[in-house]
């Protein structure tokens, strides 16, 4: 008789543990799937925060073709990138300030 209810408590005590993983189980799949519906959800374009897209790709193609001159640009960390990139803006006057 002793026998049987500790093989019952063995039983329920791995029923619980179960139950908790098949719980973590869900939640875990709850995030992939709200992450996966995120990542496919177009952005939205709020209008009063439109730029001059003109302006952007000038600036990117000029720093495109600051880093093609010097390929090891590219392995500078982005706070030197960026500091090289003025002192070669200001070399090929390209710079506001006058």
């Amino acid at each position: 008789m002793e026998i049987i209810i500790a093989l019952l408590g063995l039983i329920s005590l791995l029923l619980l543990l179960l139950v908790f993983q098949a719980s973590g189980i869900k939640a875990a799949l709850s995030r992939l799937e709200n992450q996966s519906v995120q990542s496919h959800k177009k952005p939205e374009i709020n209008p009063l925060e439109q730029t001059d897209s003109g302006d952007s790709e000038a600036q990117q193609s000029a720093f495109d073709e600051f880093l093609a001159e010097d390929p090891q640009r590219l392995s500078l960390p982005k706070s030197e990138q960026f500091a090289a990139y003025r002192e070669w803006r200001k070399e090929k006057g390209m710079t506001w300030s006058s």
